[in-house]
């Protein structure tokens, strides 16, 4: 229930405005709605919302659209879902990230971290005479780490 749910989110969101939780709380409470509907087919616990109010009390310069993409990230990767999460964030006056500030273009601080994917080409590495523990770099034989060669987390090897 929404008192119940309104008590939960207050506990953990030390330093969040009564105003967002209260949002919140009405947010799940369509999203309960719409889950009953069949609108949407996942029904959104109070665990999610429990982690966006946790996440605004951690990090409070980073807004109320950060903290909600950070929890529903993978959700939003479903467009159709996406649209109904837009449609009921923004009927309690919560306005979701648009494409362009997901992808990082209007972050005040960081960037963009493009992994890498794909070895350059299959790559065992050097040899190391002496044995000793390597950590990244892309040379080594083994090691951990490195992208371009075979070890844990290498993709670059022949194995």
């Amino acid at each position: 229930d929404e008192v119940s749910h309104l008590r939960i989110l207050t506990s953990y969101g030390k330093g969040v405005h009564k105003e967002v939780i209260d949002k919140l709380v009405k947010v799940w409470e369509d999203l309960i709605i719409a889950h009953q509907k069949g609108s949407i087919a996942y029904i959104f616990s109070v665990r999610e919302s429990v982690s966006i109010v946790k996440h605004l009390s951690a990090f409070p310069n980073e807004g109320v659209q950060a903290a909600i993409e950070n929890v529903l990230a993978y959700d939003r990767l479903d467009t159709s879902l996406s649209k109904h999460l837009d449609k009921i964030f923004r009927n309690q006056g919560i306005k979701m990230l648009t494409t362009k500030e997901k992808a990082g273009e209007n972050r005040s601080i960081g960037g963009i971290s493009t992994p890498k994917t794909r070895a350059s080409s299959p790559k065992h590495g050097k040899e190391d005479p002496d044995n000793t523990p390597h950590v990244g770099g892309n040379t080594w034989a083994g090691g951990t780490g490195g992208s371009d060669t075979a070890g844990l987390g290498g993709r670059g090897g022949p194995y």
